[in-house]
């Protein structure tokens, strides 16, 4: 008699194995995409890099005008002071000052310009660091998270391996191939379909008359006319 029941209990354990391992292929897939984290690092990198070449022109403005304040404030402590009467050196000092401060003005409007870029550059910076530490934290979480169910679903198939390793084994050969083939063919990993009713439980297509009798004598294995499957019967 055919080892109907065994070879049901075969494709039982090798459907089983054929989810976890999809599952696990999912799992690696997910491990591996870092993608919206990593676009997120990218635009943070982007608008870093932007506010701090605005920052950096800032600074030249600040030191720039500093130094156009020090050096006006030396020019009037020079013309106010008393020292110099000739009246030309004193036009010469205030020519001075008005162009130290034409000067300064022209420095404090760049940086008025620049301060309009920047602020709003800055707030960007620190919601984009923000997204990005909360992506990075969810992405770690969930990378935590995957790698457990790794971990149980590599034990349960080394587990099915076994059995499956061992109920293969106590079938006979001539049988098992015909299994291992039917299977590697069909696109769901079946090689084995019940008969309820006179009729293929995977295709749900009635058996011929002849394909039952032949079956219920259980002579050997037969396969559904339809969809090619082992018949089993219970």
């Amino acid at each position: 008699m055919p080892a109907f029941r065994e070879l049901y209990a075969l494709q039982a354990v090798d459907l089983e194995s054929d989810g976890r391992k999809r599952r696990l292929d999912e799992i690696a897939e997910a491990l591996s995409d870092r993608r919206a984290l990593d676009a997120l690092a990218a635009h943070l990198a982007e608008v870093s890099a932007a506010a701090g070449a605005l920052d950096s022109r800032r600074r030249e403005f600040d030191d720039a005008i500093a130094q156009l304040t020090d050096r006006i404030g030396n020019a009037e402590a020079r013309l106010y002071s008393g020292t110099v009467v000739n009246p030309r050196e004193l036009q010469g000092l205030q020519a001075d000052v008005a162009q130290l401060g034409r000067q300064r003005d022209a420095q404090e409007i760049g940086l008025l310009e620049v301060l309009e870029e920047l602020d709003p550059l800055e707030k960007e910076r620190a919601e984009t660091q923000a997204r990005f530490n909360e992506e990075r934290q969810a992405w770690e979480a969930r990378h935590e998270s995957l790698l457990s169910e790794q971990a149980v679903l590599e034990r349960e198939l080394a587990d099915l391996s076994a059995r499956r390793n061992a109920q293969a084994a106590a079938l006979p050969p001539q049988e098992l191939a015909l299994y291992e083939q039917v299977r590697s063919r069909n696109a769901q990993g079946k090689a084995a379909a019940r008969v309820r009713n006179d009729m293929c439980e995977s295709c749900r297509v009635g058996l011929p008359r002849r394909t039952v009798q032949e079956l219920r004598a259980a002579a050997h294995l037969l396969r559904c006319p339809n969809c090619a499957l082992i018949l089993i019967l219970e």
